[in-house]
């Protein structure tokens, strides 16, 4: 599997959490904490333009 395939299962994964759910992943959930931090890794990557 390809780093490109493993980032877009992971944002799938994120996307049907957050519309299931209707919410963001918590930082007080610990089974949540793994879909947080990707996406404020990838949101600090967007802003930085990379």
């Amino acid at each position: 599997m390809t780093q490109d395939e493993r980032w877009m299962v992971w944002n799938n994964e994120v996307n049907d959490f957050i519309e299931r759910e209707h919410r963001n992943p918590s930082k007080h959930c610990i089974e949540e904490h793994l879909m947080l931090n990707f996406i404020k890794h990838n949101r600090k990557l967007f802003n930085a333009e990379k």
